[in-house]
């Protein structure tokens, strides 16, 4: 890829297939999930440094089988800082995700704008830490490729301390009501632990978004009867061994109400 007309670069991913995957069967389709490290983790981080626990929960039939998509940034939180509000818009938009689905058994059907906005209840996209913030800044702009978010243990502005929540709630709802779809067409299941240090930015982040219903209704249930989940655990610190309780019920919660899967 090459950004402002400077030199093309590379990047790499790891993209995790499901249990059963079969690269000749064209006629099983699978939803995907991308799932984005924080300022210090990897595109391995999650496979390869904390076991295997989304394989586990694939093959126990524990969240229904979906590809997952790792894209790597570099790491260190200035590097992160600056390059967050554009990832999405530079590289994962218009690089990583149509060489990903136009290779592996996705629900897009090509690599068009329309393709994968009308594919998009098939499509998740999930951080932790900068990722995260990252996840925010997807729903900022990418409400038309994305149904499902998964924002874990940071909020939209990077290191929050909830001084900001009131300006960025406010944002993620003009985004939302300025795409044109409803609330019934994007859920967002956030998560953290009460001993996380993101902890009380994003939970001011989430009580700021309650209020503005034009664009969240805020569930403590399940998404039958809402679009916005607050998931916290009691003593959780900031750490990727966490992060796998939080994708798991939040897959399941999407899932059980007929969403992605």
């Amino acid at each position: 890829m090459a950004i402002g007309g400077g030199s093309a670069i590379q990047s790499q991913a790891t993209v995790y297939l499901p249990y059963g995957y079969n690269q000749d069967d064209s006629s099983t389709r699978y939803d995907i999930l991308y799932l984005q490290h924080g300022a210090y983790g990897d595109e391995r981080t999650w496979m390869y440094e904390y076991g295997d626990s989304f394989k586990n929960m694939i093959e126990d039939k524990l969240i229904s089988p979906l590809i997952i998509v790792m894209p790597y940034l570099p790491s260190g939180n200035q590097w992160y800082h600056d390059t967050t509000p554009i990832f999405y818009s530079e590289e994962i938009k218009n690089d990583l995700m149509p060489a990903v689905e136009s290779h592996y058994h996705t629900y897009v059907s090509g690599i068009t704008d329309t393709d994968f906005t009308a594919s998009r209840s098939h499509r998740a996209f999930g951080g932790f830490s900068a990722g995260g913030t990252t996840t925010w800044r997807v729903f900022l702009e990418g409400l038309d490729r994305f149904e499902y978010f998964i924002p874990m243990s940071g909020g939209l502005t990077l290191g929050g301390d909830g001084s900001t929540d009131t300006e960025d709630a406010q944002r993620l709802a003009n985004a939302a009501v300025s795409s044109g779809y409803g609330k019934t067409d994007y859920y967002i299941f956030a998560a953290t632990g009460t001993r996380d240090v993101a902890y009380q930015g994003l939970s001011a982040q989430i009580e700021a978004m309650k209020p503005l219903t034009e664009a969240f209704d805020y569930t403590d249930t399940d998404f039958a009867d809402g679009n916005l989940m607050y998931y916290t655990v009691s003593g959780n610190l900031h750490d990727y061994q966490y992060t796998y309780e939080y994708v798991y019920n939040g897959l399941r919660l999407f899932a059980h109400h007929g969403h992605l899967g």
